[in-house]
């Protein structure tokens, strides 16, 4: 019985690691302002938060509740040093509304979310860093395609793509002097499947995420049938040598 019980375990378990390596790095569940419709009874709802930093700490971090958007500021006075500012009011919002850019082949990967950035005490408006800031989001699919974008006056620029970004913790993020008002994802649909062409103009070819998840996918078909062969072969074999 134990072994048919890991047996059903492990069949039971077989989607988990197809949805994290498809789906990119999987970090938990995401949260939707306008959740797709097979989510939507299990959606939870989006956070946002407004912190105030002081302008001369060495490190210091601003997150929402659900951490699916943080902005680090890792050196002091990174926003420089008017007179008569201590800080810097930082507000993040999941936006229900919002303006993309028209794009024929990237999607919105997730939420597009407001940003803001003002001096304290004055309420001035923050528009560049002296010293690049970190800006991570999370996305549902995080693929070698992801662009983070942001929106600067009425236009949405890219800040970083994966060439000259990085990935911290299997999120897509970006180092920055510009203060966007929005920012959000975006990733090519096509290369959660498979690679598509380049920007080059070169050949397609397998979306490294696909292929890990086959490989996991095979080794954890290979454990199910060794499990069912080694709990059910001897009853076959004594049912066998019965019957001759």
């Amino acid at each position: 019985m134990r072994r048919a019980f890991w047996a059903a375990a492990a069949l039971l378990s077989l989607t988990a690691p197809v949805n994290v390596i498809a789906d990119g790095y999987g970090l938990g569940p995401y949260h939707w302002v306008h959740p797709p419709y097979w989510q939507r009874l299990t959606n939870i709802e989006p956070s946002g938060t407004i912190q105030t930093v002081s302008l001369s700490q060495p490190y210091q971090i601003v997150s929402t509740p659900d951490a699916q958007v943080s902005i680090e500021i890792n050196k002091p006075y990174s926003f420089g040093r008017p007179p008569g500012q201590t800080g810097i009011r930082v507000a993040i919002e999941p936006l229900a509304r919002y303006h993309l850019p028209r794009h024929r082949r990237r999607k919105l990967d997730g939420n597009v979310y407001a940003t803001g950035f003002h001096y304290e005490p004055s309420g001035a408006v923050v528009r560049r860093a002296r010293i690049p800031i970190l800006m991570t989001l999370d996305a549902p699919h995080n693929t070698p395609s992801n662009v983070m974008m942001g929106r600067f006056g009425r236009k949405w620029k890219v800040i970083c793509t994966l060439e000259n970004g990085f990935l911290a913790a299997g999120l897509p993020s970006c180092l920055t002097k510009r203060l966007p008002s929005r920012v959000a994802v975006f990733y090519l649909p096509s290369s959660h499947y498979s690679g598509g062409k380049t920007s080059s103009g070169k050949g397609s070819q397998i979306s490294p995420f696909i292929l890990a998840a086959i490989v996991i996918v095979g080794l954890w078909a290979a454990l199910i049938l060794f499990l069912l062969l080694r709990n059910f072969w001897p009853n076959v074999k004594r049912q066998m040598t019965r019957n001759k």
